[in-house]
């Protein structure tokens, strides 16, 4: 190994961190003008759409006459096919599709409107709002991400909110300081694998020349681990959105691993009670005999 190997790095470490610095500015700038932009649009479609839509069903479905409630139905599906409809403040494409089947599925049993069309009505309508009570948790979990933090700093005494505050700060440079670090091994690989060609490298040389890096790294990943440790057990700031995050994508990866069809019959069945299994077994069954008699 030459000896003058970190002179000869120092270009490449200038250069990385400027262009680091750069970025990470730059990045920062537009991601947090997409996260406002992000934040504007959902609350808009949690106020004009997802909230009303949802607390509407919620409401109509607790009725006991079955036949209101169908009709109420036929009536929100009218709505959500007009002109009117807020369902154009959305943009998660699968709400969307599920939306438009529905539209269709309505127009064709206003066209005709048989048992079997009607069925495939219902099921397309709980359908539609097993995914928008679904959407409707996932953008309350984000506006509110930074609720509870916030809600708890407005009930504690000036000293310890300075404390956590400043932990809170403390922690939020830490981990880009890490990932920095962690960074600029790159020109030091770069420049390692260079020389590994010349001549055999080994451990002693790496230290020597490397140990500064290797200190740092060392310095800031135990310095996480322990703020992390201490925000598990003391401030909780970052651990409880971390594992309601992990509970939250949990329930969603089951509810995922459902059919469309178990879905809707668990709403049309046990939840809404507008139909019995054998209802729709019967109204199925008849429908197969028509089409196989046309």
């Amino acid at each position: 190994m030459e000896p003058g190997l970190i002179k000869d790095i120092a270009p490449y470490i200038a250069a990385v961190v400027a262009m680091t610095g750069w970025f990470i500015t730059n990045a920062l700038n537009r991601k947090q003008k997409k996260y406002d932009f992000f934040i504007a649009t959902l609350e808009k479609q949690v106020n004009q759409l997802n909230g009303p839509i949802f607390y509407r069903i919620k409401s109509m479905m607790t009725q006991q006459d079955r036949k209101k409630k169908l009709e109420d139905l036929l009536d929100t599906t009218k709505y959500l096919a007009s002109t009117d409809s807020p369902i154009f403040v959305e943009i998660d494409s699968k709400l969307l599709s599920i939306h438009n089947q529905l539209i269709e599925l309505y127009y064709k049993y206003e066209y005709e409107p048989t048992k079997y069309n009607k069925l495939l009505l219902c099921k397309k309508f709980a359908l539609f709002y097993a995914v928008s009570s679904d959407t409707l948790r996932d953008k309350n979990l984000i506006l509110t991400r930074q609720y509870s933090w916030l809600y708890r700093m407005s009930f504690v005494g000036t000293l310890k909110r300075i404390v956590m505050e400043s932990f809170k700060f403390i922690i939020e440079c830490m981990i880009p300081i890490t990932q920095i670090l962690l960074i600029l091994w790159i020109p030091y690989f770069i420049l390692y694998f260079q020389n590994l060609m010349k001549e055999s490298l080994f451990i002693t040389d790496i230290l020597n020349n490397y140990g500064i890096l290797i200190l740092c790294n060392i310095i800031s990943l135990t310095i996480t681990i322990i703020l992390f440790s201490y925000d598990f057990v003391f401030t909780q700031y970052k651990i409880p959105e971390l594992l309601k995050k992990r509970k939250h994508n949990g329930e969603k990866h089951t509810k995922d691993q459902l059919s469309d069809e178990m879905i809707t019959s668990n709403y049309l069945i046990e939840k809404w009670d507008l139909y019995t299994r054998e209802e729709i077994t019967l109204i199925e069954k008849a429908s197969l005999r028509v089409s196989r008699m046309v």
